[in-house]
C-alpha cells in the first residue's frame, strides 16, 4: 500500500531539516545513532505507522536537545491534519524536559495549548496559554485563543481583562468585544435584581463603544427596575437615534413597561408615534395590538396588510405568523392553506451578516461564527 500523501509532508520536511542539521556536526557514534533513529522514524511514517514513528522521534528528543524545533514542526503538522492525540504526545514529551531554553519552552507551551484547545480540553489549554503569555505577553494569537476560552466558559470578567490588553496593544477592533463583555456582566446583575451594581459595568461598556445600543438598553432596564421611567425614556430615545432596527426589537418591552405602570396616556402617544413611522415589524404588531385591544379590528388588520404589501418577502410573513399566530387572510377572507403556513414556518427571521447563520431569535453573539453584534433581522 502506498503511503498517504499527507504523511509524506512531515516526512519530507523532517528529512530536509535533518540534513541541514547534521551537515555541521561531527559524525560521532552518538550522532550516527541519532541519525539512524531519525531515518527509522521517517521509515515508519512512510509505511503509515505514525505511532511507532512518534515513539522513535521521542527517543531522539530525549537524547538530543537540538531536535526541539523538529519535534515542534512535526507536532504542528499532526495537529493541522486532525491527529490531535499524536500532536499532544509529541508536545507533552517536550514540556517535561528541563533543558529547554526560554524560547523553546514558550513554543512548546503554545503548541500543547493549541492541542488541548482543539481537543476541547479548555481548562488545560487555559493554564498553558496563561503560562505562555507570562513568557510572551504580547502574543496576539494566544490572547485571542484565551478570549475564546473565556467566552465559551462565560468568564466575562477574565475575557474583559484580556480584551483590554489587546486594545492597549493596538487592537482597537476588540473594543466591540469589550463592550459586550461588560454588558454580559451587567446583564447578570440586572437579572439578579442588583441593577445598581450593573451601572459601573455599563459605563465601561460605553467607554469602550459609545454606540453600544445594548448598553443603553440595559441602562433603561435598570432604570425601570427602580421606577425611573424618565431615565429609561432617555435611553430609549438614544437607541432609536443610534439604531432604529434594534429599537424595533425592544418595542414590545416598552409597551409592557407602560402597561405595567398604568401609563395609558403615555402608551397611547407612543403607539401613535409608532404608527406614523414604524421602524419595523414589531412596531407594526404593537400598533395592531393596540387597535385590537380597543375593539378596532378592521384598523388592526389594515395596518398589518399595508405592512405586508410594502414588505412582501416571505420572511416578513413568516415572522408575522410566528409572533402573532395570525390566520392570514386575503381580501376575500380565504385563509392561507395549511401547507403554505407550514412552509412559512421554515423561514428564519434573523441572519448573521458575517457567516450566514439563521435563527428565529436575536443573539448578541452569533452561535455560528461567535462574532458579536452580527445578527440582524432579515428583510
Amino acid at each position: 500500500m502506498s503511503p498517504s500523501p499527507w504523511l509524506l509532508i512531515p516526512a519530507a520536511i523532517l528529512l530536509l531539516l535533518l540534513v541541514f542539521q547534521l551537515r555541521g556536526r561531527t559524525r560521532s557514534g552518538q550522532q550516527k545513532k541519532l541519525s539512524s533513529l531519525y531515518f527509522k522514524g521517517l521509515n515508519y511514517l512512510l509505511n503509515e505507522q505514525p505511532d511507532k514513528a512518534i515513539d522513535t522521534f521521542i527517543q531522539v528528543l530525549k537524547a538530543d536537545a537540538e531536535t526541539v524545533e523538529l519535534h515542534l514542526a512535526l507536532g504542528n503538522l499532526y495537529r493541522r491534519k486532525g491527529n490531535i492525540e499524536r500532536a499532544t504526545r509529541i508536545h507533552q514529551s517536550l514540556i517535561v524536559r528541563s533543558d529547554l531554553d526560554r524560547s523553546q519552552r514558550a513554543n512548546a507551551l503554545y503548541e500543547l495549548g493549541q492541542d488541548y484547545y482543539k481537543a476541547g480540553l479548555l481548562d488545560r489549554a487555559e493554564n498553558l496559554f496563561i503560562e505562555f503569555i507570562n513568557l510572551e505577553p504580547k502574543h496576539t494569537q494566544a490572547l485571542k485563543l484565551l478570549i475564546s476560552i473565556y467566552e465559551q466558559e462565560k468568564e466575562w470578567s477574565k475575557a474583559a481583562g484580556i480584551a483590554e490588553k489587546l486594545v492597549n496593544t493596538g487592537h482597537g477592533e476588540f473594543n466591540k468585544n469589550l463592550s459586550h463583555y461588560y454588558c454580559e456582566l451587567a446583564q447578570n446583575k440586572i437579572d439578579s435584581h442588583l441593577g445598581k451594581t450593573a451601572v459601573p459595568f455599563l459605563k465601561k461598556a460605553l467607554a469602550a463603544d459609545k454606540k453600544c445600543v445594548r448598553a443603553y438598553d440595559l441602562l433603561a432596564r435598570e432604570a425601570v427596575q427602580r421606577d425611573s421611567i424618565k431615565n429609561a425614556q432617555k435611553h430609549w430615545k438614544k437607541i432609536h437615534k443610534l439604531n432604529p432596527a434594534y429599537f424595533d426589537e425592544i418595542v414590545g418591552h416598552i409597551v409592557d413597561v407602560y402597561s405595567d405602570k398604568d401609563m395609558t396616556s403615555t402608551l397611547d402617544r407612543f403607539i401613535q408615534r409608532l404608527q406614523q413611522n414604524p421602524p419595523g415589524l414589531n412596531a407594526v404588531l404593537a400598533v395592531a395590538d393596540w387597535h385590537q385591544n380597543k375593539g378596532q379590528t378592521e384598523q388592526a388588520e389594515d395596518i398589518k396588510l399595508r405592512w405586508l404589501k410594502a414588505h412582501p418577502g416571505s420572511t416578513t410573513i413568516a415572522a408575522m405568523t410566528r409572533q402573532h399566530d395570525l390566520d392570514l387572510q386575503n381580501k376575500r377572507g380565504e385563509s392561507l392553506n395549511g401547507a403554505l403556513l407550514s412552509l412559512l414556518e421554515e423561514f428564519s427571521e434573523y441572519r448573521c451578516v458575517q457567516c450566514g447563520y439563521q435563527c428565529n431569535i436575536h443573539y448578541w453573539q452569533c452561535p455560528g461564527c461567535h462574532q458579536w453584534n452580527t445578527i440582524q433581522r432579515r428583510n
